[in-house]
């Protein structure tokens, strides 16, 4: 792969390819994990995925000593704790630590390099454009004026807020589309959440009939449905819309969205088989309609390529892998109905092989920042990504997003205007304000 500063074609990647193709084969370089959470709420509720592995494999001591240096007993031994709080020890030991854990960063800045660099592009199922890409301040100016501030990419950005009590849940969601030329569109959608009615004749079995269900909303050992709803509208329908109005709202322009495409909660609907079909079809059709389009994260929960994208220069991109892998596995360890298991795997066999994963570092005081692109467009939607991120250090996440985030929020009222305004209104209907608050 060729090092050092990245040629253009119209910002169509580097100008040739003379690679010849190579079958897909499965060979990470770093193991691709997939991230597992429960089960949502829904008509037909399945168990997609398993519990949360870190609950059903507990440490062992030798872990546990291995981790923190000692094991459980000398941990909690009171003998070995200090009596008074002593600053200037702690900052020494804490300056010592720091300069070991520097030290150790360092050391493998070469060998991460030579990762970057020679490893990720030589696999035989590597992404076209895989390897590291040097851009100049220039050409980031160059793709700001051409592409932000002419209107050509637009942000969209969704959240909720919820007023919840157990008699009645009020809350918003809202999705959120900016541009630079001054775009602000917004959609919302109230959300309620209370107890169905129970109608006796008698109050007192009334009541003993509401507690007794109330009672089940989080017995241990059953799904907890309050929260299964709020993380279901949170997770599950925010994430939807947002990738429901990128896909019908902004044609014919980059699209730019915070987290990854193809969340594991849209991966599996969290238990509702619709939003799970829905979902599968919808994200087919935005990340292979158009392939403008571009997701950056702060983190990834591959804490190994984390390591290697510590080694990016300022201004310098790298395309890692293909995401087929890791989307594979996630749909691999769960649990669906025998119709709906071939719907996911059809998915992740079609559209996994034309998205790659990969990391920039929008200057010299940003964090690398990884980002999913489609793999024709990476060059592109990595230069985009950090001519918007470059303006908004150290952050080093677009600042298109923050903006899109930042109005949903204050159209939601997620400031605490809302939780103010629900309040209100039980106070003017005669409830005590402290029964009513979350």
């Amino acid at each position: 792969m060729a090092q050092g500063l990245l040629a253009l074609d119209e910002l169509g990647g580097p100008a040739a390819d003379t690679r010849p193709s190579e079958p897909l084969r499965e060979q990470p370089v770093i193991r691709e994990r997939a991230a597992t959470r429960r089960s949502g709420v829904g008509e037909k509720e399945v168990r997609i995925l398993p519990d949360d592995p870190d609950s059903s494999h507990p440490l062992s001591n030798e872990e546990v000593r291995q981790g923190f240096g000692a094991g459980i007993k000398e941990l909690v031994d009171l003998r070995g704790w200090q009596d008074r709080a002593d600053p200037d020890r702690v900052f020494q030991a804490v300056g010592e630590m720091a300069a070991r854990a520097v030290e150790l960063e360092r050391r493998h800045q070469a060998p991460l390099r030579r990762l970057m660099e020679q490893e990720f592009s030589n696999r035989p199922d590597a992404p076209r454009w895989a390897g590291t890409h040097q851009a100049t301040a220039e050409q980031l100016v160059d793709v700001a004026r051409g592409y932000l501030y002419s209107g050509q990419t637009e942000a969209v950005a969704g959240d909720l807020v919820l007023h919840e009590t157990l008699p009645l849940s009020i809350g918003q969601m809202g999705v959120c589309a900016v541009s630079y030329q001054g775009r602000h569109d917004q959609w919302h959608q109230r959300l309620v959440r209370r107890d169905l009615p129970i109608h006796t004749g008698d109050p007192e079995q009334e009541l003993m009939a509401l507690l007794d269900r109330r009672d089940r909303i989080a017995r241990p050992g059953q799904a907890n449905r309050m929260r299964q709803l709020s993380d279901l509208a949170r997770r599950g329908l925010v994430g939807y819309m947002e990738r429901y109005v990128m896909h019908t709202q902004c044609p014919g322009k980059w699209r730019i969205g915070n987290g990854v495409p193809t969340p594991l909660d849209l991966l599996t609907g969290m238990g509702n088989m619709d939003l799970l079909e829905m979902s599968l079809s919808l994200m087919r059709d935005m990340l292979l309609g158009d392939s403008r389009w571009i997701w950056v994260s702060s983190k990834t929960d591959e804490h190994a390529l984390e390591t290697v994208a510590r080694a990016l220069r300022p201004l310098e991109f790298a395309i890692f892998m293909r995401l087929d892998g890791r989307l594979r596995d996630q749909v691999g360890i769960g649990h669906y109905p025998p119709f709906h298991a071939r719907l996911a795997e059809a998915f992740v066999e079609e559209v996994g092989p034309h998205l790659v994963i990969g990391a920039y570092r929008a200057g010299a005081f940003s964090p690398p920042r990884f980002f999913v692109a489609h793999e024709e467009r990476s060059c592109e939607a990595a230069l985009i990504a950090m001519a918007d991120a470059a303006a908004l250090q150290p952050q080093g996440v677009p600042a298109l997003v923050q903006i899109a985030r930042s109005h949903c929020r204050a159209a939601l009222g997620a400031d605490g205007s809302f939780e103010k305004m629900v309040e209100q209104a039980f106070r003017h209907a005669g409830a005590d304000d402290w029964q009513w608050r979350f």
